[in-house]
């Protein structure tokens, strides 16, 4: 499949990695390595691991800077992605498989097992108890999953901005989730409590982030507008408690 080209023009300083900058600002940037865009994204011990959705490989390993370093074939038409440095838990969606799946992947990329998904899903990860699962859909409407690592539902919670915005891609850390959707106009990436009270937002005119992850004080997603990866800074942490549960937007 052909990638759809897209020139976004940034500022030179906008793109140099570790250049100073407030919450919310861009700092480092990568073209996507997926044949179409990157879906899922996870970063862990300082590489980034991309879901690509329409193969030919479908886990991709890259560096920070977006070189290839491996691939993994399995599962087809992955989309939600998290690693845990041991395993990977992939969600992929029907086209391939019987119904909507998640898949507990070996390191090596092998199948260990595999469960169906409680709905139209999009994004996927692990807390190290339990897996996170965000859905978007015409019957599943932004909602955020808490599941067993058997894909049994224990608790669920509707993210923010329904109409609109549909939820994608979903990480755990620094003990919170964090959640990207995206929308006709921009997207949102969410920092949020496990309750889902977002902690703090920001949102990105003209981006449409499909899969986030978060990286130390700092968070990577990935844009399915560009078919770029980017990496901003972020200062959701530093937000008083009373501010818990309200969208502070840093972009408008």
């Amino acid at each position: 499949m052909r990638k759809r080209v897209l020139i976004i023009l940034f500022p030179a300083a906008a793109l140099a990695c570790c250049a100073a900058a407030t919450g919310g600002s861009i700092i480092c940037s990568f073209e996507s390595p997926c044949s179409d865009r990157t879906e899922g994204i996870d970063f862990r011990g300082g590489y980034i691991y991309h879901a690509n959705c329409y193969g030919p490989a479908d886990i991709l390993k890259t560096s920070t800077a977006g070189s290839l370093i491996s691939s993994w074939n399995e599962p087809a038409h992955a989309v939600g992605l998290d690693f845990t440095g041991s395993e990977f838990w992939v969600y992929a969606f029907w086209p391939n498989v019987p119904r909507d799946r998640i898949f507990r992947l070996s390191e090596g990329g092998s199948v260990v097992a595999s469960f169906a998904a409680p709905a139209n899903g999009q994004g996927v990860a692990f807390d190290g108890g339990y897996l996170w699962y965000s859905t978007a859909g015409n019957h599943y409407w932004n909602y955020v999953y808490k599941l067993t690592t058997t894909a049994s539902v224990l608790s669920s919670f509707q993210a923010p901005h329904g109409k609109g915005f549909l939820n994608e891609g979903v990480d755990w850390g620094g003990g919170h989730l964090w959640l990207a959707q995206s929308g006709y106009a921009g997207g949102y990436v969410y920092q949020m409590t496990t309750a889902g009270s977002v902690v703090y937002s920001v949102f990105m005119a003209g981006r449409r982030p499909t899969g986030v992850s978060r990286d130390g004080g700092d968070v990577w997603f990935a844009d399915g507008v560009s078919d770029w990866v980017f990496k901003m800074t972020w200062s959701g942490d530093a937000v008083a408690p009373a501010s818990v549960g309200k969208v502070k937007a840093l972009f408008k």
